[in-house]
């Protein structure tokens, strides 16, 4: 393996895989539970016949996961 890809751990051993920030991992997680939401919103405000709703939730859902 590359050794740009390899970081040593104890005893001077190389561990593959770049090392990742849980706080970072948390916010991506977080990010796609709110793009889910909004799209489960959507989907029912379409079905009750709320299409204005609707499509102000999907774009809704388009923004937040976008970052906008």
């Amino acid at each position: 393996m590359p050794r740009a890809f390899c970081h040593r751990g104890r005893g001077g051993h190389e561990n593959p895989g770049p090392t990742r920030d849980p706080t970072s991992v948390v916010i991506s997680i977080i990010i796609i539970m709110m793009a889910g939401m909004a799209s489960t919103s959507a989907v029912q405000d379409t079905i009750t016949g709320h299409y204005m709703h609707g499509l102000g939730r999907i774009y809704e859902g388009l923004v937040n996961t976008a970052g906008w």
